[in-house]
């Protein structure tokens, strides 16, 4: 099977390349919930390591203090967090992505 995706090298050299480049971002805080919680469910990912998670450890905490306005939401915020509440899928539910 071959791929239209980019070496590894290649795709370095282009992230070398945008490496001081700042990206900001404007959101509803609904859907900076909703960021928030695809970080927590790819943490999950064998493949997420815990480099990747420090580095975007700014990220998280900067949307964790402008969507906490509440017990309410920081008990959410802290149960995505804690694999504890991991819920199995419905019997049956699709694995795949659309």
């Amino acid at each position: 099977m071959t791929s239209d995706l980019p070496s590894d090298e290649d795709f370095a050299a282009a992230m070398q390349k945008i490496i001081n480049v700042t990206v900001k971002l404007a959101m509803p805080a609904p859907r900076a919930f909703q960021l928030l919680a695809v970080i927590q469910l790819a943490s999950r990912h064998p493949c997420f390591t815990p480099q990747i998670l420090e580095g975007l450890g700014p990220l998280i905490v900067s949307l964790e203090d402008q969507i906490d306005h509440s017990p309410t939401i920081r008990k959410m915020i802290n149960a995505g967090w804690d694999s504890d509440h991991d819920v199995a899928p419905a019997a049956g539910a699709s694995q795949q992505v659309h």
